[in-house]
């Protein structure tokens, strides 16, 4: 609390959490209602179900091939949040998206009644989105990042993949391939994830897959 008038008041947001914009650390933060609605700010499985824990819990945006770990990141990076409330009256619920075109890494952590962005660099580039339901929310975010492309038609068919094992060469996988085919069970793609690469580099070729 601080005394202004005469009067104590609680501190505002800015004051707890002052805004830092440098070379490689970015800090701002907003305040949000005590019984915030928030979903979004992914990819992370939280142990609390989809609906974030708004009273003490950090999203990690840095993306990473963990598996699927409870509250902590995985693949994919998306800044991006949708709160939801009960309109005035009952009237409905009331949405709106906020999303920050950020690539670096960040934590964005929410407490109660505050959610703060710590970034590693770049910009604050926000994007506030007006909704007002979620489904509106959601076809305007898609408006600002694009729409994905559309699936080819294979993707939809019926794929396989192993990690190491009988996947581990050429001549396994082809194995694989001609076994399945002459059991007819049905067969579209199969995957060797990254037992092709070379010490499991990206963007290699192991001696086994020439």
């Amino acid at each position: 609390m601080i005394k202004k008038n005469g009067k104590s008041v609680p501190r505002s947001s800015s004051e707890h959490h002052p805004l830092v914009f440098s070379d490689q650390y970015l800090q701002i933060a907003s305040v949000l209602p005590d019984n915030a609605n928030i979903y979004g700010l992914g990819e992370t499985i939280d142990s609390k179900g989809l609906r974030r824990n708004n009273e003490g819990s950090i999203s990690t945006m840095w993306s990473r091939d963990a598996g699927t770990p409870a509250d902590e990141n995985i693949y994919g990076t998306h800044p991006f949040y949708l709160e939801t409330r009960t309109g005035k009256n009952g009237e409905g619920s009331k949405s709106h998206g906020v999303f920050l075109r950020n690539s670096h890494g960040m934590d964005v952590l929410l407490r109660k009644g505050l959610i703060e962005y710590r970034a590693l660099g770049g910009t604050l580039d926000f994007y506030f989105i007006s909704g007002p339901s979620p489904k509106a929310v959601v076809q305007q975010y898609s408006e600002i990042i694009g729409k994905p492309a559309q699936m080819p038609f294979w993707a939809f068919g019926f794929h396989m993949c192993r990690w190491e094992g009988d996947f581990s060469t050429l001549e396994r996988l082809q194995k694989v391939v001609e076994r399945m085919r002459k059991e007819n069970i049905p067969l579209e793609t199969i995957w060797s994830d990254l037992d092709y690469m070379h010490k499991k580099r990206n963007f290699t070729a192991g001696d086994k897959y020439p």
